[in-house]
């Protein structure tokens, strides 16, 4: 896992990308210039599922994520985070 947080990640605009697979999703989080911030991979479960919400969120505001997968693999994960999302 990559990981750099910037003591001001609260004031900067991020966008997530999940690759989902069948056991794991691989998260990560580029700036709004396109800038590589971090990346990890989780598993699919619902604590992978939080811990990876968690991740994207403590890198900055969220503006989207996308989500590839073959089959069914991503559904977990985007549902669980249209649950959480803010209006």
């Amino acid at each position: 896992m990559t990981s750099v947080v910037a003591a001001d990640a609260a004031d900067q605009y991020v966008f997530g990308g999940v690759d989902s697979h069948a056991d794991t999703l691989h998260v990560a989080v580029v700036s709004d210039n396109g800038g590589h911030l971090a990346d990890a991979e989780f598993t699919t479960a619902a604590a992978g599922y939080a811990a990876a919400l968690a991740f994207l969120n403590a890198h900055g505001q969220v503006v989207a994520v996308g989500v590839e997968g073959t089959s069914s693999y991503g559904a977990g994960v985007t549902a669980a985070w249209v649950a959480t999302a803010r209006p």
